[in-house]
């Protein structure tokens, strides 16, 4: 190997050439040289956790990869990659010194985490042209949905001999490496090259994964020597004419193709006059007319994302992670090629601050559901204040003035907000009653007693176990006559009311007649939490208490 098996508070790990992750052989501590050999049959730990202070030998050599290498806050202190060469393998030295004090471990663990990607970022060797990183929380389910495809693109990726290596680091109980590096949630999936960190916001299965990988390390800007052998099949395609690799135009140009190179094309045409647009799919060209560096980068942000395309598993959440509105067009196919051209013109107009996407209703079957519209084609055309429904019976689809008078008058107030609503059922008489959408406005506006008001989910396991307790409460306060206890099933309806939102399930509002205050219930859900609640907040001056 070339190094000791054993040091004191050192852990050495032997890894072969991909994709950098192993099994661990676990051995007691304070293990004899002589027993070296017989630790590599000893059994193996899959996952390649480490746990504790007081260390213990683990060994790899010589074995099957298992796709993922887990780099634990609380025990990562260093990553040192050396290369050696050895006919067709590449062997790489892990060193990782763990943690001495476990009083120590809360404040160290964001530094760990920490130093272990700055050192992979800064390793020049050659070994590692890239790697990607996912920040997960063990208890998020969509962490647990990625995990397998994560696993899956990382064996790929070493089968096929990639220079990207896969990583994931555990962000529980480490606040500070997930506010370092940005991440405002789970999973969030991050690639690291030359010192630049991107996220990636594309397809989280396998395949999607390992074909972003492949094209890390391709070059992010295609050389050609004329416009025509550019070819037509991407939905955004930027190009430079005439600038040389000295410009500082064309410096600023490579490094947003890097950054960008999973949202559009980039190509460089050597000669003619210079030039710098962009080509939208079809055949919609947009010219940059700047001069500087910071224009170039607010340009290439802005027209990185179609005009006006289909919506996606593997985009979606480009248009997310945007910050502006989105207009969904939600339509069958042969409709949104009827009306392309009409609505190309109207993002265009509008690209500043609306996104304008696709949505195939054949594929996406619960788009009534979904954006509350009641035909197809329809637009959803969802903002920060709410949703509005713009559809061809009132401003004329085959018209581009037309449908830009609805974005006027949306922003005029002359639309009304479209709220999601159930149909509010036949018979309401219960101890609890329930509320829709579109009763929900009346209902607290006309209340003459505090309401309390349960927003829950059907498929919710959390709302599942609470609704008995809550059922209880009604009935308790039907007796009391001090609050109405109500219910609201949040998927399947929405608030026109701005201080009765929510953004979890349950949510237990107490709402005040005539009033806009609010209080969220946040104690146990038990019905004595409950009754101790509304005494707290609703005093019986009657009965002096529940």
């Amino acid at each position: 190997m070339g190094v000791s098996p054993y040091e004191n508070t050192a852990l050495w790990l032997r890894l072969v050439r991909h994709p950098l992750a192993l099994k661990y052989v676990e051995n007691d501590r304070d293990v004899r040289l002589d027993r070296y050999e017989q630790l590599r049959e000893g059994p193996l730990l899959a996952g390649g956790h480490v746990f504790e202070d007081d260390l213990r030998l683990l060994e790899a050599a010589d074995i099957e990869p298992l796709g993922v290498i887990r780099l634990h806050h609380y025990v990562v202190e260093s990553l040192v990659f050396i290369y050696v060469a050895s006919l067709s393998l590449v062997s790489i030295v892990l060193l990782v010194r763990a943690l001495r004090r476990r009083h120590r471990r809360n404040v160290d663990r964001n530094c760990h985490a920490n130093s272990s990607i700055q050192q992979m970022q800064t390793s020049s060797n050659g070994v590692l042209q890239a790697f990607g990183v996912s920040f997960l929380g063990c208890r998020c389910m969509h962490c647990q949905a990625l995990a397998p495809e994560y696993e899956k693109a990382a064996k790929q990726l070493a089968e096929e001999g990639s220079e990207v290596v896969l990583a994931e680091i555990n962000c529980d109980g480490a606040v500070g490496v997930a506010q370092e590096f940005g991440v405002e949630g789970y999973p969030t999936l991050k690639f690291f090259r030359k010192g630049v960190a991107r996220s990636y916001t594309g397809s989280r299965q396998a395949d999607g994964i390992v074909s972003w990988c492949k094209t890390v390390l391709l070059p992010a800007v295609i050389n050609v020597s004329s416009v025509s052998e550019i070819p037509e099949d991407a939905e955004v395609t930027f190009v430079s004419v005439g600038y040389d690799s000295s410009d500082e135009l064309m410096k600023e140009f490579e490094n947003l193709a890097d950054l960008h190179r999973d949202d559009a094309k980039f190509y460089a045409v050597s000669g003619g006059d210079k030039a710098i647009y962009v080509l939208h799919k079809p055949n919609e060209r947009f010219d940059f007319s700047a001069s500087t560096a910071d224009k170039l980068v607010e340009f290439v942000q802005q027209e990185s994302l179609p005009l006006f395309s289909e919506i996606s598993h593997a985009n979606y959440m480009r248009y997310f992670s945007s910050g502006k509105s989105i207009s969904w067009f939600c339509a069958v196919a042969a409709d949104y090629e009827k009306y392309r051209a009409v609505f190309t013109k109207v993002a265009r107009e509008l690209r500043s601050y609306v996104l304008f996407a696709w949505l195939d209703v054949e594929k996406f079957t619960a788009a009534k559901e979904a954006f509350a519209v009641n035909s197809f084609p329809s637009v959803a055309h969802q903002t920060d204040m709410g949703r509005y429904i713009l559809v061809p019976e009132s401003y004329s689809f085959d018209d581009v003035d037309a449908v830009l008078t609805f974005y006027s008058d949306v922003d005029a107030g002359k639309v009304a907000r479209s709220i999601k609503s159930e149909e509010e059922p036949a018979n309401n008489d219960g101890p609890v009653v329930t509320l829709v959408g579109k009763t929900l406005p009346d209902f607290v506006n006309n209340a003459t007693r505090p309401i309390m008001l349960m927003i829950h989910s059907p498929f919710c396991e959390h709302c599942k176990k609470f609704m008995p307790v809550y059922t209880a409460f009604g009935e308790s306060m039907g007796t009391d006559g001090r609050v109405i206890v109500a219910l609201l099933n949040g998927d399947g309806n929405e608030s026109s009311l701005d201080h009765i939102q929510w953004t979890a399930y349950p949510t237990v509002l107490l709402i005040q007649p005539g009033s806009t205050e609010v209080v969220t219930f946040d104690g146990k859900r038990t019905l004595e939490d409950l009754k101790e609640f509304v005494e707290k907040h609703c005093p019986d001056e009657r009965h002096g208490e529940l």
